[in-house]
Formats: C-alpha cells, structure tokens, sequence
C-alpha cells in the first residue's frame, strides 16, 4: 500500500474498530436484558474490541482495503452467540436483538452528526474528521438492515415469520456464507449496485444530520 493510503487505513481502521465494537455489544446488551445470560457468560456485553474480534474478519479488511485503493473494504466481527429459546419476548426477540446492532450505529451517527455541527463553526477539520465516524456507522447500519443470510436484516425479518415459515427458511442456513459470497460478489461486478443501495440514504441523512463544511 503507498504511504497515503496506509495513513487513510491508519484513521479509519480504529473508528470501524469502535463502530463494530458498539454493534456487537448491542446484540450483546439486548439479548441480556431480555433474559439471555448467553452473551455475558461467552464475554462480549462489553465495549473492548479485542472481545468481538474475528481474525479472519479482520484479514479480509486489510485485504479488500488494500486491493481495492480504499475504494470498498469489507470485514466481519465474531456473531454474538444467543440461545432464542431464553428470551422473554419469545415471538419478537430475535427481531429485537437483531435490530439493535443497526439501532446502536444510527445512534453513533446520529451522535457524531451532532459533535460535528458543534465544530463545525470553530474547527472545520475536526467536524470533517467526526463525519467520518458518521458515514461509517451509517454504512453499517444499512448494510446490516439488508435482508441478506446472515445480516441483521434476515435475523430481523425471519424472527418475525411463524413457526411453519421459518422451518422453511432455515433450510438456507447451511448455505448462508455462499448467498453472502455470491452478494458480494454481484457487488464487486456491479459497484454501482452500492451507490443505489448506499447512496440515497446517507445522502439524506448527511443533509439532515451533518453540517456543510462536513458533507
């Protein structure tokens, strides 16, 4: 990688660390409060990114970042493991621990969009610097809410179907890691796949929650 980018990977690198260590505790937190010890007693209701860390999740940042110039990276932390039949709120608890992960990251940048107006009219660089946190906790979040196996967005949606629907759906769990490989290649083939998806949202958001000098 040239000095540039090493640099660009040097910033953003801690900010998605933080990012993903939000989500995860997230699903963690949730799925505690609603009467599942299982993501206490593995160690993840915790904000320290080294409890949430996937060494292969982690590799295939650095890979992707580098092969693409940090045009696109992509990267996973360890799942949060949960035991659905301990949840109190049987019928929507899935749903809820799923949908808590995104929920964290929207806050973050919600957070972030707020710091950043607030150095917007005495530091410029440094309101730059807090949107990035924004747009990456943005992208989190949409990418997650995407009804894709193993998102976020699936767990959301099947957690919500009946019993009889979602036997049939469990069918493609095996199959998950190859309809995720296939999306994400669709993706590298078709970038502009990523601006439709990506693009209108954070835009939006962006004009709503950032200040100009930060957009």
């Amino acid at each position: 990688m040239s000095r540039e980018l090493i640099i660009a990977f040097a910033l953003m690198f801690p900010v998605l660390l933080a990012s993903l260590s939000v989500h995860e505790m997230a699903h963690a937190w949730s799925a505690d409060r609603l009467g599942d010890p299982t993501p206490r007693a593995a160690g993840r209701l915790t904000l320290n990114p080294f409890a949430h860390l996937d060494i292969w999740g982690t590799l295939m940042l650095v890979a992707t970042f580098a092969v693409s110039q940090g045009a696109f990276f992509f990267g996973w932390a360890k799942p949060v493991p949960i035991d659905p039949d301990r949840l109190a709120a049987r019928r929507w608890g899935e749903t809820l621990v799923a949908v808590s992960g995104p929920a964290s990251n929207i806050a973050v940048a919600v957070l972030c969009g707020a710091v950043s107006w607030g150095l917007s009219g005495v530091w410029s660089q440094g309101a730059r610097a807090v949107a990035i946190a924004f747009y990456l906790n943005m992208v989190l979040a949409i990418l997650n809410l995407l009804p894709i196996p193993p998102l976020d967005g699936w767990r959301a949606v099947t957690g919500l179907l009946p019993p009889r629907h979602r036997h049939g759906l469990d069918r493609i769990a095996p199959y998950e890691q190859f309809v995720f490989v296939a999306f994400l290649a669709l993706v590298v083939l078709r970038p502009e796949i990523l601006s439709a998806i990506f693009g209108p949202p954070i835009s939006a958001a962006a004009g709503i929650l950032l200040p100009e000098v930060a957009r």
